[in-house]
């Protein structure tokens, strides 16, 4: 008899986001595409420079995250000026987005 495969039992890992707006938005950041995952992986090392730096190519990093938090559950795009203004992302709390979004990419590889 074959299996079955019952696809309401996956649960992919997913990252809750609370923003610091006034209205204490929420996104629940999925996994990306995978042109998505290879940009991240190839800008990885620009990426830990940036903010460790803080030169001017933190602006990329700024791109880059609010590519990656437009992959929500919510469909909702966001640009690195939304997360700056309306947001009020700060360039710690950047900091410590892609921190925790490297711990969701490693929990997503480790399922597969």
């Amino acid at each position: 008899m074959a299996r079955v495969l019952d696809f309401n039992k996956f649960e992919q890992p997913t990252l809750p986001l609370v923003m610091k707006d006034a209205d204490r938005t929420k996104f629940t950041v999925i996994a990306p595409s995978v042109e998505l995952i290879q940009k991240l992986e190839a800008n990885k090392e620009a990426i830990n420079e940036a903010l460790e730096k803080g030169d001017d190519s933190i602006e990329k990093c700024w791109e880059l995250a609010a590519e990656l938090i437009s992959c929500n559950e919510e469909r909702r795009q966001v640009t690195a000026e939304d997360l700056q203004g309306k947001y009020g992302m700060t360039y710690v709390m950047l900091f410590a987005f892609f921190e925790v979004y490297g711990e969701l990419i490693a929990e997503i590889e480790s399922a597969k």
